[in-house]
Parts: C-alpha cells; structure tokens; sequence
C-alpha cells in the first residue's frame, strides 16, 4: 500500500479476533518503531515492551478498569498484542518529550500494522492508569526512571480495512 493509501485506511480497532500477530508481523512493528524520530536522537530515552502474555494483559486491564471505570472492562479491547512505548521522565520545559517521542513511536507502528493490514489502535488511559501502578511497570519491563506513556494494541481486526475520502476540514487550519 502507498503512504497516502495507508494513512487514510488507518483507522481504530476495537474488535479484535484474539488470533495472535506473527512474528514477521511483530519484528516489521518493531522496526517501524525503531524508525521513528525522538529527540535529539536519544534513544536510549525510549523503551519498548512487547507484551503477548494473555495473563499479564488480563491483568492490566483489570487494574486499568478498577481504576477507570469509564474505559469499560476490555480496554486493550482483547487485542492479542500491546506494545508499550515508556520514556526518561523529563522534568521543566522538557516534560513534554517523552509524550512526543512516544507519539511519533505509536504512529509509526500503527501505520505499519495498517500497511501489514492488522487492526491497530492507540491507547492512553491504560499506561496513564500504569504510571500510577508501579508493579506493573515492574512487570512490563519499565526501568527505574523511566514511566509508561503510550501503547499501540495490534491484533487481526474483525473488520475489514478501508480507505476514507481524505478531508482537509476536519481540523481547523489558520493559515499565516
């Protein structure tokens, strides 16, 4: 699929059909991450945890929903696959760069998974809920330092993919 095509077929998934990515599928996710631009190259800012185990996800999602209710009891949505992006807490003006790396992180592996023609989705309320839980970060591999800021579900969507009109209106744009 072409850049544009993949953009404007990307979309959330939120029914997946349990059936787990295969590895081929999980390292082109990983390499589409690892492309991703962070700032100033520091990479080693950035962690990333593949969690596959159906036990440990049950178990993030029970903590997530005890704690936020409102994200309904499924919030990985029963995708077989979360791959959780974690970052060096930054302090003062430069708070807000874990948030950024992170987001150009998920993006990328949610076009790749579109491209791969998995359904994909982005998740904030489940690391927001993790950063507070420090078992589970210990579980899910988050160094000391370091705290959970965004996670990509992937799965075989249940639905199949389709491109949408592109749409220049949706976000207002003030042109100088």
């Amino acid at each position: 699929m072409d850049m544009k095509q993949t953009i404007l077929t990307r979309r959330s998934c939120r029914s997946f059909t349990g059936e787990q990515i295969t590895e081929s599928e999980c390292t082109a996710l990983l390499e589409a991450a690892n492309a991703a631009p962070v700032a100033n190259g520091n990479y080693s800012d950035v962690k990333i945890s593949v969690i596959q185990d159906q036990e440990f996800l049950a178990k993030i999602e029970a903590a997530v929903c005890a704690a936020m209710p409102a994200v309904g009891a499924h919030p990985i949505y029963h995708a077989p696959t979360a791959i959780l992006i974690s970052g060096r807490k930054g302090e003062g003006p430069n708070a807000a760069i874990p948030y950024c790396n992170a987001s150009c992180i998920v993006e990328n592996i949610l076009l790749e998974a579109t491209d791969l023609g998995l359904g994909s989705i982005y998740l904030f309320a489940v690391p927001a809920v993790m950063q507070m839980l420090p078992e589970l970060c210990e579980l899910a591999g988050v160094p000391s330092g370091f705290m959970p800021i965004a996670m990509a579900a992937v799965g075989k969507g249940t639905d199949g993919l389709a491109a949408r009109e592109a749409d220049r209106t949706k976000i207002e744009t003030v042109r100088l």
